[in-house]
Formats: structure tokens, sequence, C-alpha cells
């Protein structure tokens, strides 16, 4: 918790710890906004890939109380701090120390939320913090495995959401379909200089 520091979340208005790797954003209160108003009050399961601190995962989780949340993180700080955070707030998540790449649940799930990282490997400058790196660059985990993921965690009648940037939509689909995943709608984050967007996918 050294290197932690509290901010408030813009749902609910409890704080949670915050690392240097995943800033509770626009980009993070613009998914869970998407996510609620296509999900509604009805009580699901969702899956977060590449939970981090568990920031999107506690927001939906207020959002939508009767909503079975889990959320999966492969950085074990950023874990450490899921689990922390979840406590902060009383948000009862099933926060999982796991490799997307390898990850399988028992049973699938009726929403998978993602916001990945967004930079392909080898484009942009690496900045001096490893954690920021990793949560904005596909060093550890690219767009091919996160949409593997999907595609192994998701119902047949499920919905996917995920955080990408607009110049990336067209090499999005062409990957979604190679799982038999296609974009059913686009939200553009016109707040966001990078022109990022929630991809909605269905099969």
């Amino acid at each position: 918790m050294e290197s932690a520091r509290l901010v408030t979340l813009p749902i609910g208005e409890l704080s949670i710890y915050q690392d240097t790797g995943q800033p509770v954003s626009h980009d993070a209160a613009s998914l869970v906004e998407a996510v609620t108003k296509r999900i509604g009050e009805k009580t699901c399961s969702l899956l977060e890939l590449g939970s981090g601190i568990g920031i999107v995962s506690i927001m939906l989780k207020l959002s939508l109380p009767d909503m079975n949340v889990t959320g999966v993180e492969i950085r074990e700080d950023a874990h450490r701090l899921a689990i922390a955070n979840r406590k902060r707030t009383g948000a009862s998540i099933d926060f999982l120390h796991e490799d997307i790449r390898n990850f399988t649940a028992s049973a699938p799930f009726d929403a998978v939320v993602s916001n990945p990282p967004f930079i392909p490997f080898g484009s942009g400058r690496l900045g001096p913090n490893r954690e920021r790196n990793i949560a904005r660059h596909e060093i550890i985990c690219t767009m091919a495995d996160v949409l593997a993921c999907v595609d192994r965690n998701l119902s047949s009648e499920g919905t996917a959401f995920l955080l990408y940037p607009l110049s990336r939509m067209e090499e999005l689909e062409e990957k979604a379909k190679l799982v038999d995943l296609h974009i059913h709608d686009i939200i553009s984050l016109h707040h966001d200089k990078k022109g990022m967007m929630i991809a909605i996918l269905k099969y």
C-alpha cells in the first residue's frame, strides 16, 4: 500500500486505493455506464478481463448490486490492491489472480468486460513506469488473447464490452471474426483525445 493513494470513485462516492498503473478515468466510468445501460437491472454474471485494482468491477457492482461479478488479473500487486479495495468498499466480487491467456471459468458468463492494453506491442514509447506500461501496451496480453478469452468464457447469448482506440476498429473486427464474434455496436468516447471506443460484441 506504500505506493498507493486514495481516490474517490465517480460512482458511489467511495474511496479506493489507486496505483500508478491504472487510474480512475473517464474511460472506466464510460465503460461502466455502457454496460449498465445495456444489461439493465436484471441479475446476471459478468467477467472482467484484466481487472487491475478493481475499478470497473467495483463500480459495476455498486451500480448493479444483484450482478455476480468476477475479475481476473495477472499482476500480483494490482490483484492485492483489488482485494483491499473490495474490503474497503464492501463490494462482493470474486477477484482471481490468473492469466487470461489460460483462464477458463467453470461456467460461461452473461457478459464480459475489458479495458485491455490498447497500444500494440512495438508501437509507441515505453515509459519508466513498468505497471503503467503493462496496463497500456500489449506486453503481456494482446487483442487476440483478449478475444480468445472472451470466446472461452462468454455464453452463446452473451455480450462483450471492449475498450479500444477507434483506430483499431478494423483490426478488432477482423480478429473478432476468427472466434465468431461480431461488432454489434460502437460507442465513441468523444471526451477522450485518443479517440477511444467501446465495442459491443456478440456471436
